[in-house]
């Protein structure tokens, strides 16, 4: 075997070696990116199942979901107050505020001044 010819010989395998291991560093990469990617998707499709199911708060439910395998309807078992309430029969008991009271005083000059006073005095 000739010198020259085995040290091309090395050289090229050499070479070769080194563009597999730059194309695997170049795998590793996308690999990484790929994984990123897919819990990006991941999270969004938590999202909107959260939200779907009436999730007010979805940063706090997505950290509290995996408590429960992923599974909301556990969830909203165990934390209802992230959840928005399908019981219209709770009520505080006051009247919102901001409410008129058609006959206070406001309402009732206005009345006057535009000559709709139905209450003659």
């Amino acid at each position: 075997m000739n010198a020259h010819k085995y040290q091309r010989d090395i050289a090229k395998l050499e070479a070769e070696r080194d563009a597999a291991k730059a194309e695997v560093e170049g795998y590793k990469k996308l690999e990484a990116e790929f994984a990123e990617f897919k819990a990006s998707q991941e999270a969004e499709k938590s999202d909107k199942a959260l939200k779907d199911a009436g999730c007010i708060d979805t940063v706090a439910a997505s950290a509290r979901l995996a408590e429960f395998d992923g599974d909301i309807a556990k969830l909203k078992e165990a934390a209802p107050y992230l959840f928005a309430s399908s019981d219209n029969s709770k009520s505080t008991g006051g009247k919102p505020k901001g409410t008129p009271n058609p006959e206070d005083e406001r309402t009732k000059n206005m009345r006057k001044l535009m000559g709709l006073d139905t209450d003659k005095e």
